[in-house]
C-alpha cells in the first residue's frame, strides 16, 4: 500500500494541467512565475512541489520556487521530499537554512 496518501494539495487533473502549461514555456522565468501564481491560489503538497521542481532547468530557479512554496505547502513535515530534486548539495543546505529560519 502507498504510505503517502494525498489528502490535500491540488487535485490531480488541475495539477496535470498546470504541469503541461509550465512545460510548454521556454524559460525558467516564465515557468517560475506560473508556478508561483498557482501555489498562491491553491495549496500543493510536497510531492507536487517536487514535480514542479523537476520542470525547472536550474538550481537557482528550483531554490527560488522551493523557498516560495514552503509558505504554502499543505504538508510541511514532508517537505524533505523536495531535497533530492536539486543538483547541488549547497542548494539543499541553503533551503534547509531557510526553512529553519522561517518555521
Amino acid at each position: 500500500p502507498d504510505h503517502h496518501p494525498v489528502y490535500y494539495g491540488m487535485n490531480t487533473q488541475e495539477f496535470n494541467d498546470l504541469k503541461n502549461i509550465i512545460s510548454r514555456k521556454t524559460f525558467d522565468s516564465s515557468r517560475l512565475a506560473i508556478a508561483k501564481e498557482a501555489i498562491r491560489s491553491q495549496s500543493m503538497n510536497s510531492r507536487q512541489i517536487s514535480e514542479i521542481l523537476d520542470l525547472l532547468s536550474f538550481d537557482s530557479s528550483r531554490l527560488e520556487f522551493a523557498k516560495y512554496a514552503y509558505r504554502y505547502v499543505a504538508d510541511p513535515s514532508s517537505f524533505y521530499l523536495t531535497y533530492d530534486r536539486f543538483s547541488f548539495e549547497s542548494s539543499v543546505t541553503e533551503l534547509i537554512d531557510y526553512i529553519d529560519q522561517n518555521s
